[in-house]
């Protein structure tokens, strides 16, 4: 007929995530109770990114205690270059005093201008080795420092990739 009617109780149904449907699991025109699996979606693609978002979660735990590594590597130098620091300074403190040793004698001409000059080198050199060490140690402080933020962004990294392995597990928990 022209005007044809029917009458029938009618629920649209929407999937929560979109796909290739795999298997039905009604027949047409039968009744369906709520909570019934109507059909199944290919989880393929969906396995896959859970597969990804694992990948990533490992790489960003590796990365994690990698720079956890590089702390400890890091706070290992910085002791280092303190213990190199307190040499430098008793160098520094035995040139001092050679040096004015050195300087009462040569003014007694107990010492030659060579033997002095070679008291002023040194002192001039543990001098410098100490404006180094200082440097270094705190050179050392900020590596240190810096890869003590770099762990905090690793451990977001991980809480990120975490998250997104969740979201793809729910994603593919929809398909069913």
């Amino acid at each position: 007929t022209n005007n044809a009617q029917v009458d029938a109780d009618m629920t649209p149904v929407t999937s929560r995530v979109s796909g290739y449907i795999k298997e039905i699991r009604f027949d047409a025109y039968r009744t369906v109770n709520a909570g019934d699996t109507l059909v199944l979606l290919d989880d393929s693609e969906f396995k896959i990114k859970v597969d990804q978002a694992q990948a990533d979660l490992d790489i960003a735990m590796a990365n994690l205690l990698a720079v956890e590594q590089i702390v400890i590597t890091s706070k290992s130098n910085q002791e280092s270059s303190a213990a190199k620091l307190k040499g430098n300074e008793a160098n520094l403190e035995r040139a001092e005093k050679n040096f004015s040793r050195y300087e009462n004698m040569f003014a007694d001409s107990a010492v030659t201008r060579n033997q002095f000059d070679q008291v002023i080198a040194q002192l001039k050199s543990d001098q410098a080795f100490l404006e180094a060490s200082e440097k270094d140690v705190l050179a050392d402080k900020s590596t240190t420092k810096q890869n003590e933020i770099n762990i905090v962004s690793a451990r977001a990294t991980v809480s990120r990739k975490t998250a997104d392995l969740d979201a793809a597990k729910l994603q593919l928990s929809y398909t069913l």
